[in-house]
């Protein structure tokens, strides 16, 4: 898995030179526990694009909870589960 660049804004997320509005993503999930993959899902597909897949490589902690935070600020569920990747 390549390098991603992960921003979090108020609301929108801009994920591997992408945007994606907080009212677009259905929930974002995390599969695995050691070193985990994040997943986020859009409301319109049924697996998660590659494109939006992702793992922190420091400071996993701290990332996690930011995101987490900003997942519940925009109410969107944020829940471990394992999921598919799509190309």
């Amino acid at each position: 898995m390549k390098t991603s660049l992960l921003r979090i804004n108020p609301e929108s997320l801009f994920i591997n030179g992408r945007t994606v509005e907080a009212n677009q993503i259905k929930m974002v999930m995390v599969r695995g526990s050691f070193k985990p993959i994040l997943g986020i899902k859009p409301k319109n597909n049924k697996i998660v694009p590659i494109h939006l897949c992702f793992r922190f490589l420091d400071d996993e902690d701290k990332g996690m909870k930011e995101l987490s935070k900003w997942a519940e600020e925009n109410q969107i569920p944020f829940i471990h589960k394992q999921f598919i990747r799509w190309i």
